[in-house]
């Protein structure tokens, strides 16, 4: 983040969770505006909200992660850098949800 990034895929553990040590950071990034897309590294299978726990699908997407179900962190990464790239943000999100899942 700090050399400039505008937005972030996260390469979840097993349904698309992460440490709960990373929580703060990816708070801190939401919260300056920059979207973060949250893919599984299950080799077949969509992110799942299964467990509520610090660090789980559930808890990044009270924080404003959007849940990515069927795309690789590759293709994530290229699906929300056209978005990124478009000339309106306006409604980012909504969008994302929409070419993302």
């Amino acid at each position: 983040m700090e050399a400039g990034a505008v937005g972030l895929v996260i390469d979840g553990l097993g349904r698309g969770h992460v440490p709960p040590d990373w929580v703060p950071s990816l708070a801190r990034v939401i919260e300056r505006g920059v979207p973060i897309a949250v893919v599984s590294s299950c080799p077949s299978g969509p992110v799942h909200q299964a467990y509520e726990f610090t660090g789980s699908l559930a808890s990044l997407e009270s924080m404003g992660a959007l849940p990515v179900l069927d795309l690789s962190a590759r293709k994530a990464r290229l699906a929300l850098t056209v978005l990124l790239a478009s000339p309106s943000q306006q409604g980012l999100a909504a969008r994302m949800k929409t070419l993302l899942n």
